[in-house]
């Protein structure tokens, strides 16, 4: 649209023209409603460590993780992961929290190459060490976490400091879905050599075949 103002200088007369710009720009498709994708929150059992502490014990730092696994011809689109946890030798709350995804290779967790979207530090809701973690958006507000149909592994780690937030454990349930929840600990500081890299929770720690206690919220489509 144009509009044209005209104004007398003395003896002159000025046509000025105004050009109107910027028409609205169209809203973002909304979304479909997030669901409960996956949900292993019941049957719980007892609880593994998962945390990375201060420099003066980071030789204990450790991660444990747990298998999903989306259906054939489908996509999720992953807006939201909720842990059941709790604080040991203290009350927390932990600083921060990192949510991590891996695909599969030989039963374990694996990283995918050239995934832009391994780990998120997040500041999540805590619930006495039960997590709610809100993961980020992208282009049309939609989550950038997008999974394709197969087997992937979430991984949840708590950054607590063991002098002012204790130790966070990942509680276990007693129902295996998939693949054994699995723990690792890099740094060497438990002196379970099985366990430096991904193992199963029983080759840790004994005991019985066990998984994680999560749910994943967001929503799926065709793929």
């Amino acid at each position: 649209m144009e509009e044209v103002q005209i104004k007398s200088l003395g003896c002159m007369t000025i046509a000025v023209a105004l050009v109107m710009t910027g028409a609205a720009t169209a809203s973002p498709p909304p979304h479909p409603p997030y669901v409960e994708l996956w949900n292993q929150n019941s049957n719980f059992g007892g609880s593994v460590n998962s945390q990375n502490y201060e420099s003066a014990m980071e030789q204990y730092d450790s991660a444990a993780a747990d298998d999903f696994t989306i259906p054939a011809g489908q996509k999720w689109f992953i807006s939201e992961v909720d842990v059941a946890g709790a604080y040991v030798n203290g009350s927390g709350p932990a600083s921060s929290v990192i949510v991590g995804f891996f695909g599969t290779k030989n039963g374990l967790p694996h990283k995918v190459p050239q995934n832009d979207h391994d780990y998120f530090t997040l500041n999540c809701t805590d619930n006495a060490g039960s997590f709610k973690c809100v993961l980020p958006t992208g282009s049309l507000n939609k989550p950038v976490v997008r999974l394709n149909a197969g087997t992937w592994w979430v991984s949840v780690v708590a950054n607590c400091n063991s002098q002012t937030c204790g130790t966070w454990n990942w509680t276990t349930i007693t129902s295996v879905t998939g693949y054994q929840a699995v723990w690792e600990n890099e740094t060497g500081g438990y002196d379970i050599i099985e366990c430096y890299r991904w193992a199963p929770l029983p080759t840790c720690f004994g005991g019985s075949p066990a998984d994680l206690a999560f749910t994943l919220i967001g929503f799926s489509k065709p793929d």
